[in-house]
């Protein structure tokens, strides 16, 4: 029941384009092929396996060295993102004008279905069948860390208050400063006061000298 559900969560977020089974973690690749030709113009790419997601990727599509230089037309029919199946022209092929179309990684989610829709072929296709489940580890510690990022500012609050405990008694951290202000301007005023009274006191004994040299010169 778990590998269904990984699954099912695996397809929707597909669903969604919000990734691909390429981009999954636990994916294995496989090699893909099938041929298109006269009897057999039809492939239909259909899984009914609900513990894994499935996607194909197509690679190149081209003519053998026995087809017919005639004008082959492959029909891509696959699901949109309503759920509808719609039918698209992938290529076009001619011997003796173009051989091969490299479609560099076209990405399709089954069902999917090939067809030759004119010429004979016979018509390679190649590509690759990824198949891959949502990594559950992966999902478990982005959910911790988006945890852990919600809870950060009240943690950091804690510590703020942890190491310096005055924050939490603003009041009390208020009153001592303007206690300690109101010391040190009381501090200040005695020492001016100090430094007055010993400037007077140097005043007067200046004053003393001067008379006694007075005295001594009469």
């Amino acid at each position: 029941q778990s590998s269904r559900a990984a699954a099912a969560e695996c397809r929707r977020l597909m669903e969604e384009r919000k990734v691909s089974v390429s981009e999954l973690l636990n994916t294995s690749v496989y090699l893909f092929g099938c041929v298109l030709e006269e009897g057999k113009k039809e492939y239909k790419f259909q899984l009914h396996d609900d513990r894994m997601a499935h996607q194909l990727i197509l690679r190149t599509v081209c003519v053998g060295p026995e087809t017919k230089d005639e004008l082959h037309v492959i029909e891509l029919e696959a699901m949109n993102p309503n759920g509808k199946m719609i039918k698209v022209p992938l290529t076009s092929l001619k011997p003796s004008i173009l051989t091969t179309t490299v479609l560099g990684g076209f990405e399709v989610s089954p069902p999917v279905c090939l067809r030759l829709k004119t010429g004979s072929g016979p018509i390679y296709i190649s590509g690759e069948h990824i198949v891959g489940t949502p990594d559950t580890d992966s999902d478990s510690e982005s959910e911790s860390e988006d945890n852990n990022q919600a809870i950060s500012p009240v943690k950091k609050q804690l510590v703020v208050l942890a190491s310096s405990p005055t924050a939490l008694y603003p009041a009390t951290k208020k009153a001592k400063l303007e206690e300690l202000a109101k010391d040190k301007a009381m501090n200040d005023k005695v020492k001016s006061e100090e430094g007055d009274e010993d400037d007077d006191a140097d005043d007067e004994d200046e004053e003393d000298d001067e008379d006694d040299e007075e005295e001594d010169d009469d």
